[in-house]
Protein backbone atom coordinates (compact mmCIF):
# COMPACT_ATOMS: atom_id res chain seq x y z
CA UNK A 1 0.00 0.00 0.00
CA UNK A 2 2.84 2.67 0.80
CA UNK A 3 4.11 1.78 -2.97
CA UNK A 4 0.76 2.55 -4.51
CA UNK A 5 0.61 5.92 -1.85
CA UNK A 6 4.05 7.13 -3.53
CA UNK A 7 2.67 5.88 -7.17
CA UNK A 8 -0.49 7.90 -7.27
CA UNK A 9 1.00 11.35 -6.41
CA UNK A 10 3.17 11.32 -9.52
CA UNK A 11 2.46 12.76 -12.70
CA UNK A 12 1.74 11.00 -14.96
CA UNK A 13 0.26 8.22 -12.70
CA UNK A 14 -0.90 4.69 -13.67
CA UNK A 15 -2.13 3.21 -10.76
CA UNK A 16 -5.47 4.51 -10.60
CA UNK A 17 -7.11 4.10 -13.55
CA UNK A 18 -10.17 5.64 -12.13
CA UNK A 19 -8.38 8.97 -11.36
CA UNK A 20 -7.02 9.19 -14.91
CA UNK A 21 -10.52 8.36 -16.40
CA UNK A 22 -12.06 11.27 -15.00
CA UNK A 23 -8.76 13.29 -15.06
CA UNK A 24 -8.85 14.28 -11.07
CA UNK A 25 -5.35 15.58 -9.92
CA UNK A 26 -4.37 15.14 -6.46
CA UNK A 27 -3.11 18.48 -5.80
CA UNK A 28 -1.73 17.51 -2.14
CA UNK A 29 -1.84 13.95 0.07
CA UNK A 30 -0.85 13.82 3.89
CA UNK A 31 -2.02 12.36 7.00
CA UNK A 32 -3.79 15.60 7.31
CA UNK A 33 -5.34 16.27 4.27
CA UNK A 34 -5.81 15.35 0.45
CA UNK A 35 -7.02 17.71 -2.15
CA UNK A 36 -8.47 16.72 -5.48
CA UNK A 37 -8.79 18.68 -8.41
CA UNK A 38 -11.55 17.74 -11.43
CA UNK A 39 -11.74 20.41 -14.39
CA UNK A 40 -15.29 20.34 -15.25
CA UNK A 41 -15.90 19.05 -19.07
CA UNK A 42 -19.11 18.42 -21.34
CA UNK A 43 -18.01 14.46 -20.83
CA UNK A 44 -18.84 14.53 -17.66
CA UNK A 45 -21.66 16.33 -17.65
CA UNK A 46 -25.70 14.75 -17.34
CA UNK A 47 -28.72 15.96 -19.30
CA UNK A 48 -29.39 19.42 -18.04
CA UNK A 49 -25.92 19.79 -18.59
CA UNK A 50 -24.16 19.87 -14.75
CA UNK A 51 -21.45 18.00 -13.84
CA UNK A 52 -23.24 14.75 -12.42
CA UNK A 53 -23.80 14.19 -9.17
CA UNK A 54 -22.30 10.46 -9.27
CA UNK A 55 -19.13 12.75 -10.57
CA UNK A 56 -18.91 14.59 -7.31
CA UNK A 57 -19.53 11.41 -4.81
CA UNK A 58 -16.64 9.60 -6.81
CA UNK A 59 -13.80 12.20 -5.82
CA UNK A 60 -15.46 12.97 -2.66
CA UNK A 61 -14.89 9.20 -1.64
CA UNK A 62 -11.59 8.44 -3.24
CA UNK A 63 -10.09 12.15 -1.44
CA UNK A 64 -11.64 10.81 1.46
CA UNK A 65 -10.22 7.19 1.25
CA UNK A 66 -6.65 8.81 0.08
CA UNK A 67 -6.66 10.67 3.14
CA UNK A 68 -7.28 7.92 5.56
CA UNK A 69 -5.19 5.81 3.70
CA UNK A 70 -2.17 8.31 4.39
CA UNK A 71 -3.27 8.63 8.03
CA UNK A 72 -3.03 4.71 8.34
CA UNK A 73 0.13 4.89 7.00
CA UNK A 74 -0.48 2.75 4.25
CA UNK A 75 -0.15 -0.64 6.53
CA UNK A 76 -4.56 -1.41 6.81
CA UNK A 77 -6.80 -1.77 3.87
CA UNK A 78 -10.23 0.16 3.79
CA UNK A 79 -13.69 -0.10 2.19
CA UNK A 80 -16.70 2.22 2.30
CA UNK A 81 -19.11 1.52 4.15
CA UNK A 82 -21.61 4.54 4.11
CA UNK A 83 -21.18 7.06 1.79
CA UNK A 84 -23.60 10.54 2.43
CA UNK A 85 -23.49 13.31 -0.39
CA UNK A 86 -25.27 16.44 -0.03
CA UNK A 87 -25.29 18.78 -3.68
CA UNK A 88 -25.75 22.50 -2.88
CA UNK A 89 -24.74 24.01 -5.96
CA UNK A 90 -24.69 23.00 -9.81
CA UNK A 91 -21.21 23.77 -11.71
CA UNK A 92 -21.37 23.68 -15.35
CA UNK A 93 -17.44 24.75 -16.18
CA UNK A 94 -14.20 25.32 -14.08
CA UNK A 95 -12.16 23.56 -11.81
CA UNK A 96 -13.63 21.64 -9.37
CA UNK A 97 -11.52 20.99 -5.91
CA UNK A 98 -12.25 18.16 -3.06
CA UNK A 99 -10.54 18.88 0.14
CA UNK A 100 -10.67 15.35 2.43
CA UNK A 101 -10.17 15.01 5.99
CA UNK A 102 -9.90 12.20 8.69
CA UNK A 103 -12.39 13.38 11.68
CA UNK A 104 -12.34 10.26 14.01
CA UNK A 105 -9.91 7.04 13.47
CA UNK A 106 -10.32 3.87 15.22
CA UNK A 107 -8.96 0.16 15.02
CA UNK A 108 -11.75 -0.80 12.78
CA UNK A 109 -13.78 2.10 11.79
CA UNK A 110 -13.02 5.48 10.42
CA UNK A 111 -15.13 8.87 9.91
CA UNK A 112 -13.99 11.21 7.03
CA UNK A 113 -15.39 14.24 5.59
CA UNK A 114 -14.88 16.37 2.05
CA UNK A 115 -16.21 19.58 0.62
CA UNK A 116 -15.98 20.27 -2.56
CA UNK A 117 -15.90 24.16 -3.80
CA UNK A 118 -16.06 25.42 -7.44
CA UNK A 119 -12.90 27.81 -8.97
CA UNK A 120 -14.60 30.74 -7.10
CA UNK A 121 -14.29 28.97 -3.71
CA UNK A 122 -18.22 28.44 -3.34
CA UNK A 123 -19.51 25.06 -1.40
CA UNK A 124 -20.88 22.77 -4.25
CA UNK A 125 -21.11 19.76 -2.70
CA UNK A 126 -20.24 17.61 0.53
CA UNK A 127 -20.51 14.47 1.84
CA UNK A 128 -19.14 11.96 4.95
CA UNK A 129 -18.46 8.49 5.09
CA UNK A 130 -17.20 5.29 7.45
CA UNK A 131 -15.03 3.53 6.02
CA UNK A 132 -14.16 -0.31 7.53
CA UNK A 133 -10.61 -0.84 8.47
CA UNK A 134 -8.82 -4.29 8.23
CA UNK A 135 -5.29 -5.24 8.04
CA UNK A 136 -3.71 -6.10 4.74
CA UNK A 137 -3.45 -9.80 3.83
Amino acid sequence: MQTYLEDVVKTPQSVNPLLNTLGVKIVELSDKKAIFSLKVCENLAQGAGNLAGGILATIADEAMAHVLLKALDGHKQIVTTNLNVSFLRAVRQGLITCEAIVLKKGRSVAFVEAKIYNDEKELISTATATFHISQIK
